[in-house]
């Protein structure tokens, strides 16, 4: 493996980690228009903007890797350009690196995701003394982040060939 095909893997995953986050995190800027009784479309264009610009991001870092790699040299000043790991392939590491994101989604956020449940479920089943709201779409963004997590240790072989089946970029 050479130093620019590491730099490679290592910016395709920090770009699908930042569109992981990117994706739970939308639901918090949902939910400052959740108690709004009117909703015009100037309000909602800085959410639509910000967006847009996390995709760019996300595509950025995912299709042009070797644009940012030749625009920081990353590659440049080692000695020599190998990097030896035995019984390591390119998609070895990614798929090792998606269990790894994809187990660490769903330990993250498995505690929230069932303390927000019990709240709701608490709140319909009986009447409770302590009031406790509960935040509809943190819920709804910590349910996609458990989907994502799963998504990406349950499909890791399909993802680690799509994100390595191009060596161009």
């Amino acid at each position: 493996m050479t130093k620019r095909d590491f730099f490679r893997i290592i910016i395709k995953l920090f770009g699908l980690y930042f569109l992981i986050g990117s994706i739970s995190n939308i639901f918090s800027y949902v939910s400052m228009y959740q108690y709004e009784n009117i909703i015009d479309i100037i309000s909602l264009l800085p959410t639509f903007v910000l967006i847009a610009l996390l995709f760019l991001i996300f595509f950025i870092l995912v299709l042009k890797s070797d644009s940012i790699i030749n625009l920081l040299n990353l590659d440049k000043g080692y000695d020599n350009d190998k990097i030896v790991i035995t019984n390591f392939s390119d998609s070895m590491i990614i798929k090792i690196a998606l269990i790894l994101i994809g187990s660490y989604l769903i330990i993250d956020t498995l505690p929230g995701f069932l303390t927000q449940c019990f709240y709701f479920f608490k709140g319909r089943v009986g009447a409770s003394t302590i009031s406790v709201e509960v935040n509809f779409p943190s819920l709804i963004g910590l349910g996609i982040r458990i989907l994502i997590g799963y998504l990406l240790v349950s499909n890791y072989k399909s993802l680690g060939k799509l994100l390595t089946k191009d060596k161009k970029n």
